[in-house]
């Protein structure tokens, strides 16, 4: 059979007959045969074919008002997406604690993602002398504590925000501890130490920063950075430590060189600064420690 396919088409042309054949994916084949055939391209729009928009709505309803369980791995997909708020809904609202107190769960609440940092260490003081100077080492900033928690089954929490610690006095004392910050039993963040005070003296000398607080329970637990070493260059100069900044807050206090107090801690958990004294100058105190916190974002 001597045939010419028509362009773009699954006919062609006989030409010992002049009739018009198809090809059925083997042979080519009269016209008359084409009735159970269908192009291989469907190109059909759902209006052109008789009672498809029909069938598709019967499968699908219009409105889809499917739950989310009702389609076989849809939940899995979304949890994939957006693994943090697997199973919960959108933030209802921010609390922060700056001071002890309880947190009492509203209607509907089912999650909580806190944060726990803890209290900021003091400052080292710098004592006065008539022939000397002193520098102060920095204080430790608060651990942090980042926990996922499901509230639905609890009725309040007691929440605890750790002090800062105190300043060292301006006699060369070494700064106090800074509290330790906790949402219950769930997870806590414990305060940095104090850094160390120094005598006056005339002689080079370096006394040590503080340290960071550790934190423990959270779902990640991050320990706080170290205060600044303070230096005594000589009887005349001297180097106050800084203190450090708590983790993702940043902002520890000052450390400064003269003759000044240390600064306090700027952000939440940071360690205050230590004091410093040259030139034979009176006692500096170091800088107080900040407060911790106790941050919670609410879930519905």
């Amino acid at each position: 059979m001597a045939v010419t396919a028509l362009k773009d088409s699954w006919l062609g042309y006989d030409a010992d007959t002049g009739a018009l054949v198809f090809w059925d994916g083997a042979t080519y084949r009269p016209l008359e045969e084409a009735a159970g055939y269908a192009a291989s391209a469907h190109m059909h729009a759902i209006g052109d074919v008789t009672g498809l928009q029909d069938a598709l709505d019967g499968k699908a309803a219009a409105d889809h008002s499917h739950a989310i369980g009702d389609v076989t791995g849809l939940q899995t997909a979304l949890d994939a997406k957006v693994p943090l708020l697997s199973g919960g809904g959108r933030l209802k609202y921010q609390q922060s604690f700056i001071a002890g107190g309880t947190w009492t769960r509203g209607t509907g609440e089912r999650y909580v993602l806190v944060w726990c940092i803890g209290g900021g260490g003091g400052g080292g003081g710098a004592a006065g002398g008539a022939s000397g100077a002193a520098s102060g080492a920095g204080g430790g900033a608060g651990g942090l504590s980042v926990k996922w928690i499901d509230v639905s089954a609890i009725a309040s929490v007691s929440v605890t925000v750790g002090a800062g610690g105190a300043a060292g006095p301006d006699t060369g004392g070494n700064g106090g501890a800074g509290g330790t910050s906790s949402f219950g039993t769930h997870c806590s963040a414990d305060g940095g130490t104090g850094g160390a005070g120094q005598a006056n003296d005339t002689f080079q000398q370096i006394v040590a920063g503080g340290y960071g607080g550790n934190a423990a329970d959270g779902d990640f637990n991050f320990t706080g950075g170290a205060g600044a070493p303070g230096f005594r260059l000589d009887a005349l100069n001297g180097i106050a430590g800084r203190g450090a900044a708590a983790a993702f807050f940043g902002g520890g206090g000052n450390g400064y060189a003269g003759n000044s107090a240390g600064q306090q801690g700027i952000a939440r958990g940071d360690g205050g600064g230590g004091g410093v004294v040259a030139s034979s100058a009176t006692g500096r105190a170091g800088g107080a420690g900040s407060t911790g916190l106790v941050w919670l974002w609410v879930y519905e």
